[in-house]
C-alpha cells in the first residue's frame, strides 16, 4: 500500500488522509494484481486495514502509557535546526556535497529517544504490535516531511489516523471517550514528531557517512 501511495506522490498531494472515499474494499483486489490505484484510496485503505484490526493496534498499550507519553508538552514543539550536512554523493566519484536540512536538537534527541524507550520497556509487550506501529509512522513521517506542499502536519495526520488506532467501544460515558479520543490523537502526534526527530539525525548521519 505504501509502495503505492508514494508511487504515485501522495505524500505530496493535498491534505492526503482527509478524505474517505465511498468503497474502498474491493481495491484490495487491486493492489494484489498490482493495478495501479489513486493515492487518495491508497490512503484510506491504511486506514481500514488498522481500523479492521481484531483488537486495534493502541488497545494493546496500557492507558497510563499512552497518557504519559501525550504528556510530552515539549515534544509538540518541535522544531529541530538548519544545519549544513557535508558527505559523499557528488556527480563525480569521490567528491562531497553539502546539504542544508533541519535536524533535531541534542535536547529533542533524547526526548525523542526517551518516548520510544516507554514504548519498547512499557508499551507494546509484542514485538509484532510494535513493528506494525513503526511501519504506520514511518508512513506518516513520508507525508509530514512535506506539509508544506500537503498541509498535513503532525497534529492534521495524528486526527485523521488515530481513530483508527483505538477502540473506545468499551466506554459507556460519552464525555470520557471524546475526552479520551482526544488523548490518544495527542499521543499519536508526540510519537510521530518523535520519531522525525530521529528520523532528521538519522538522515544526516547517513549523508556523513557515505
Amino acid at each position: 500500500m505504501v509502495r503505492w501511495f508514494v508511487g504515485v506522490w501522495g505524500n505530496e498531494s493535498l491534505n492526503p488522509f482527509w478524505s474517505n472515499p465511498f468503497n474502498c474494499h474491493p481495491f484490495f483486489f487491486s493492489l494484489c494484481s498490482g493495478t495501479p490505484i489513486e493515492e487518495n484510496i491508497a490512503a484510506t485503505l491504511i486506514k481500514i486495514f488498522f481500523r479492521e484490526l481484531p483488537t486495534n493496534l493502541l488497545n494493546h498499550v496500557e492507558k497510563k502509557i499512552i497518557d504519559q507519553i501525550a504528556g510530552y508538552d515539549q515534544m509538540l514543539r518541535y522544531k529541530g535546526n538548519s544545519v549544513a550536512v557535508t558527505g559523499g554523493g557528488g556527480a563525480v566519484s569521490g567528491t562531497t556535497t553539502t546539504t542544508t536540512m533541519v535536524v533535531a536538537t541534542k535536547k529533542e534527541l533524547a526526548m525523542a529517544t526517551e518516548i520510544f524507550g516507554l514504548l519498547t520497556d512499557m508499551g507494546f509487550t509484542n514485538k509484532l504490535h510494535y513493528s506494525l506501529f513503526l511501519w504506520l509512522l514511518d508512513t506518516m513521517c513520508t507525508v509530514v516531511e512535506h506539509q508544506d506542499v500537503n498541509k498535513m502536519s503532525a497534529k492534521n495526520m495524528a486526527i485523521v489516523v488515530a481513530p483508527n488506532l483505538y477502540s473506545i467501544e468499551d466506554m459507556s460515558d460519552p464525555m470520557s471517550a471524546m475526552i479520551w479520543t482526544q488523548r490518544i490523537a495527542r499521543f499519536l502526534e508526540v510519537v510521530l514528531l518523535a520519531k522525525i526527530a530521529k528520523r532528521s539525525v538519522e538522515r544526516r548521519n547517513s549523508i556523513e557517512h557515505k
